[in-house]
């Protein structure tokens, strides 16, 4: 039994990951610049996510079937977002950052966004905003973001 919405996003799955794989190989072998449909890719992320959350709200811990097709779900909804082009406003792009890598944490690919984050920019949060929700928001996707990244003792001492 699969997730209804999973089903029928089968070949646009496999079309945006083939993309995806591309991506990656062209800009690790070749340091070439994003080429892709960015627009096509993100949206089989975002439904990807949505059957994640789905799955996420049923009752599946008995389920070994269920629960695989929600980490393949989540890593593959990962695979597509790390490869995005990041958002030029700096919260946008922080909280780009968190959702592939809860996705990640979620489809058992903790170590690949941990590497992913260490590997890539930070963007610079406005940690010390006079806007209070603003400095609130940046403050929780700073801390989960070193929680996933776990660059050794410094980023410990900074959540702590």
């Amino acid at each position: 039994m699969s997730h209804w919405l999973l089903d029928n996003l089968t070949e646009a799955r496999r079309d945006a990951l083939k993309r995806a794989a591309r991506v990656q190989i062209n800009r690790e072998l070749l340091d070439a610049p994003f080429d892709e449909d960015a627009e096509f890719i993100r949206r089989t992320a975002e439904a990807l996510e949505i059957a994640v959350l789905d799955l996420l709200l049923e009752n599946i811990v008995d389920d070994e079937e269920r629960l695989n097709e929600l980490r393949h779900s989540a890593a593959d909804a990962f695979r597509l977002l790390r490869i995005l082009p990041m958002p030029d406003d700096a919260m946008d792009a922080g909280l780009h950052m968190l959702k592939a890598s809860a996705l990640a944490v979620i489809g058992d690919k903790g170590s690949d966004a941990a590497r992913w984050l260490r590997e890539n920019s930070w963007p610079d949060l406005p940690l010390d905003s006079s806007d209070w929700s603003q400095c609130t928001w940046a403050t929780i996707i700073d801390i989960w973001l070193r929680l996933v990244r776990k660059d050794g003792w410094s980023d410990r001492d900074v959540v702590l």
